[in-house]
C-alpha cells in the first residue's frame, strides 16, 4: 500500500551507530489509530528514509513529520532501543 502524504524526515541531533533495520519493529496503539490503514507503509518509508539519510551514523532517536493530502501533518517518533524499533507519538514518549 503507498502513502499518499509526505513524509519528512526531521535532521537528526546527535549521531550514531544504530541500524534500523536489523532489529523487529512495533507501533503504539497511537501511531496506529492515527495513521489507520497507511500505519504500515509511513512506518516502511521511515526506515527507508533513515537508511538513506544517514546510512552509518544514525541516532537512536529519528523525527518524523506527515503532511497528509488535506495538509493536515502529525509529528511521530521512531526510536531505536537496542532490541527494538518502536513508532510511536510525541505524546506517547
Amino acid at each position: 500500500m503507498s502513502t499518499k502524504g509526505t513524509l519528512i524526515l526531521e535532521q537528526q541531533e546527535c549521531e550514531g551507530n544504530y541500524n534500523f533495520e536489523t532489529v523487529q519493529h512495533y507501533m503504539t496503539r497511537g501511531f496506529q489509530i492515527v495513521f489507520g490503514e497507511i500505519a504500515l507503509a509511513i512506518a516502511t518509508a521511515a526506515i527507508v528514509a533513515i537508511r538513506e539519510q544517514y546510512p552509518d551514523n544514525a541516532d537512536y532517536l529519528q523525527v518524523f513529520e506527515y503532511v497528509f493530502e488535506n495538509q493536515m501533518s502529525q509529528k511521530f517518533f521512531c526510536i531505536h532501543d537496542e532490541s527494538h524499533v518502536t513508532f510511536l507519538l510525541p505524546d506517547e514518549y
